[in-house]
């Protein structure tokens, strides 16, 4: 019994309180109860992390084992980052693309170096207010980076480019 309380305590403090059931709430449930709930709580963790990882284009996601998703879970915030640039960059290359042809003679240095001194910005951000939305449903994200490979993937990813150049 001494042995099972031990247990119970590491698992209060390794799995149930980082879960977010603290003392009082653990009190609230039979410890079967408490461990379904956490369980269920650690399933659906799996599920949203494996829907993110899906969304973002990671390969393998929906598959790994548990251990590999944490190691793509990792790297997320960069890699969102990443994203980021990249459809900040397709956005301005298509929008200074679309100013350019309408107005060939653009001095487009001079335009992206800032908004003049003298320019009432929040006139300006009223200006182009809804015109930003339909520059960026224009945005084919896939134009701008490829599905992405973790590192952990690149022995697996260069096996599948050799298969697909055989066939």
């Amino acid at each position: 019994m001494e042995t099972a309380e031990q247990h119970w305590d590491l698992l209060n403090e390794n799995i149930l309180e980082p879960l977010g059931y603290p003392e009082q709430r653990r009190n609230l449930f039979p410890r079967d109860d408490l461990l379904q709930l956490a369980g269920d709580d650690c399933k659906d963790l799996i599920s949203a992390s494996r829907k993110i990882c899906h969304n973002l284009n990671i390969k393998r996601s929906r598959t790994c084992d548990v251990r590999k998703l944490i190691g793509k879970m990792d790297v997320l915030p960069e890699l969102v980052i990443d994203l980021q640039a990249s459809s900040a960059r397709g956005a301005a290359a298509m929008a200074l693309t679309m100013c350019l042809a309408h107005t060939p003679g653009l001095d487009l240095d001079e335009v992206t170096t800032g908004v003049p001194p003298d320019a009432d910005v929040g006139e300006l951000l009223d200006a182009v207010s809804g015109y930003d939305t339909r520059i960026a449903r224009r945005i084919r994200h896939e134009e701008f980076y490829d599905k992405v490979v973790l590192a952990a993937d690149e022995a697996l990813e260069a096996e599948l480019l050799k298969d697909l150049d055989k066939t």
